[in-house]
């Protein structure tokens, strides 16, 4: 299990993101996703909500592999043989 740091460090990437595009933007897939909801077209705002997973996804697989690079010592990134 993580300890906080590790989650105060992977939590906040994806949001400011996402929040930007729904509030303030005008293009991009918040805007997107806006668009399609309000038009009521279900498919394709399923499939702006797979690719926003994607991103978060890729996002919070970036941090871990940097996480893992830069602290190798610490008790998250050890692998323990029980």
């Amino acid at each position: 299990m993580h300890n906080n740091a590790f989650f105060g460090t992977t939590a906040p990437i994806p949001h400011p993101c996402y929040c930007w595009q729904y509030l303030g933007g005008s293009e991009g897939l918040g805007n997107l996703a806006v668009k399609e909801m309000n038009s009521y077209n279900t498919t394709a705002l399923f499939a702006v909500i797979i690719h926003l997973s994607a991103i978060g996804f890729l996002f919070y697989a970036a941090v871990v592999g940097l996480w893992r690079f830069l602290i190798p010592w610490h008790e998250s990134t050890l692998i323990i043989d029980k």
